[in-house]
């Protein structure tokens, strides 16, 4: 009998040891999968959405890259190509041509390869030089809103089959502290200072970051027991939207290197009014610039679950919209310094992974708890003026280690 039992004991730890060998030998295949592959085979169903930012690269010089971006997602928000700077890149009013043959390749290559579209192209600081100017007045911005707004929508209601998202709004509040010339742009000077939860207003001359839209003027509005200001361009933007775009979600946009919290509640109160118009804002989203680092304060962390919690709990799906690790950062924009950003991005790897990790570990945590979606800000590291960014690749289409940790992750959340 006692053999008996140590053959039957031994045949068990066979079979476990079996078991194991199994699963270690399914995990190492799963790794080789790409990230698009992980998730259509484990989350189908689970309203999650992993994916990165094309460029227009990838349109007009297709090459081994943009090969390896269809490859790798199934999620695609172009980088650039529904911007108001991009389709009218001459001035708004009028006849003006719309160029809308990069965005079209997109969603054509959408429906090719099975992806869906979140659509950049909102009313914010991302218009054209013509639109930035200081004597731009009210009725002429609320004209070229109009028209670009509506064009827009049409445009992406008609291809709702592959166009899931759109950003109505974006980066309407300043986010840190900005001069700039008063948001009816009276000012010669920037001498007018937003602070980082004002609202975004314009600055001097055409060629920076400025928002010119609160030149159309605000509205007072009492909400909630309480009484405040907001741009009418806020609610204009979404009221086109939601009667020329009704199939596609509407989602509001919005930046910071960090959860500033002041910010995150005076947006709070904004979209639930907005909603409480009868409008639809369907989705919240971030963009995370974050340093290197960032997941060492654990206020950071909990800053975003708050995010993150808030908006599932009011029937809010939450995205991470532009994800990048910023590795290098020094005022003076030389070659010189870009030599440096590059080099510190070879040099950081796996903090970087680490940082990518801890934020990937949140959104992660979430899931099921409602509607989530990560986009990283473009798939490949890139220095942008003075400024080094990291990404799941380098400049030459090869994988990191942050991109090993992304699937290392996505399998270690698979549903059970």
């Amino acid at each position: 009998m006692k053999k008996l039992t140590n053959i039957i004991l031994m045949g068990g730890i066979c079979l476990s040891l079996l078991a194991c060998s199994q699963a270690n030998k399914q995990n190492i295949n799963d790794m080789e999968l790409s990230i698009r592959e992980i998730v259509d085979k484990y989350y189908k169903g689970e309203n999650i959405y992993i994916g990165a930012s094309s460029r227009s690269s990838y349109w007009n010089k297709p090459d081994s890259i943009a090969e390896r971006y269809f490859k790798e997602f199934s999620y695609n928000t172009p980088e650039n190509s529904f911007k108001q700077s991009t389709v009218n890149k001459r001035d708004g009013l009028g006849d003006d041509k719309w160029r809308g043959e990069e965005y079209t390749y997109f969603i054509d290559k959408a429906r090719e390869t099975g992806q869906v579209i979140r659509a950049h192209g909102p009313i914010s600081p991302q218009c054209n030089r013509w639109t930035r100017e200081d004597n731009r007045t009210a009725q002429e911005l609320e004209g070229v809103l109009l028209r670009y707004m509506t064009t827009l929508s049409k445009e992406l209601e008609k291809n709702h089959d592959v166009v899931k998202w759109m950003d109505v709004v974006n980066e309407v509040f300043t986010g840190s502290k900005q001069y700039g010339i008063g948001y009816d742009a009276s000012l010669n000077e920037n001498t007018y200072l937003y602070e980082p939860d004002d609202w975004f207003g314009p600055r001097k001359g055409n060629d920076g970051w400025e928002n010119p839209w609160p030149i159309m003027g605000f509205e007072k509005v009492t909400f909630n027991g309480e009484t405040f200001e907001m741009p009418c361009y806020i609610r204009m933007a979404f009221e086109i939207a939601n009667q020329y775009a009704p199939s596609i979600k509407k989602i509001w946009n919005s930046h910071g290197r960090e959860v500033n919290m002041d910010l995150f509640a005076n947006l709070k109160r904004s979209l639930l009014y907005i909603r409480s118009l009868g409008l639809k804002v369907d989705g919240l989203a971030w963009q995370a610039h974050v340093k290197l680092g960032w997941e060492k304060n654990p206020q950071n962390i909990a800053n975003l679950q708050k995010m993150i919690t808030w908006c599932h709990e009011n029937n809010l799906e939450f995205h991470i919209s532009e994800l990048d690790v910023i590795v290098y950062e020094n005022h003076a924009n030389n070659t010189r310094n870009q030599e440096i950003g590059w080099q510190k991005l070879k040099e950081t790897r796996k903090e970087q992974a680490e940082t990518i990790g801890a934020m990937l570990e949140v959104f992660l945590q979430n899931r099921g708890k409602g509607a989530v979606g990560l986009n990283f800000w473009t798939m490949h590291d890139h220095v942008h003026g003075n400024i080094a960014f990291a990404s799941l690749f380098d400049d030459m289409g090869n994988p990191n280690e942050s991109y090993y940790k992304v699937k290392e992750l996505l399998l270690k959340y698979v549903p059970q």
